[in-house]
């Protein structure tokens, strides 16, 4: 789905694995913590799913991995220093295991922990509202040409975190 590194790191990755469901590893400077859905919380029926990913690295260090809302998995206490590069690009659509087989309706990235209970999620057609802790969100329900358009605070800086989209179509 989307990743910032990954493979064999450094950064994290939240990606679909055959046989296991959604898996996210993060990268540390001895390995990796993961947390995965199983393959009986994912599902290949065709519809729009809610996938999402909380991390506090202030508070309890732990990894939550949500789906339509309900959480799935959580990893033990992550002691080790999380690894990444800021010269990665950030990818959406794609991942360790090649290009998605389906759509993103719209990606956000916050910093701070939006769930810590079971939630009802926006859905693929109406994307959540952006507050001060959006850093980047991408709704890729309204677009034309290669101009993906981050409505995020960029996390304050004066970065351009605007995407390009290739090897891609808009789903509208």
């Amino acid at each position: 789905f989307i990743s910032k590194g990954g493979g064999a790191g450094p950064g994290w990755e939240l990606i679909v694995v055959p046989g296991v469901g959604v898996q996210v590893r993060v990268f540390l400077t001895s390995g990796y913590a993961s947390v995965s859905s199983g393959i009986g919380n994912w599902s290949t029926d065709g519809k729009w799913h809610h996938v999402a990913l909380t991390y506090n690295n202030l508070g309890d260090r732990q990894l939550r991995l949500w789906i339509d809302g309900n959480l799935v998995d959580t990893s033990a206490a992550i002691s080790d220093t999380l690894l990444s590069d800021s010269s990665t690009n950030l990818q959406i659509g794609t991942g360790g295991y090649g290009p998605m087989g389906g759509s993103v309706g719209w990606s956000r990235i916050s910093n701070i922990v939006r769930y810590s209970s079971n939630f009802t999620p926006s859905t693929r057609w109406t994307p959540p509202g952006t507050d001060a802790n959006t850093v980047t969100q991408w709704n890729m329900t309204d677009g034309t040409g290669t101009n993906v358009t981050n409505i995020g605070t960029c996390g304050g800086t004066s970065s351009n975190c605007n995407g390009t989209l290739s090897n891609g179509s808009w789903n509208k």
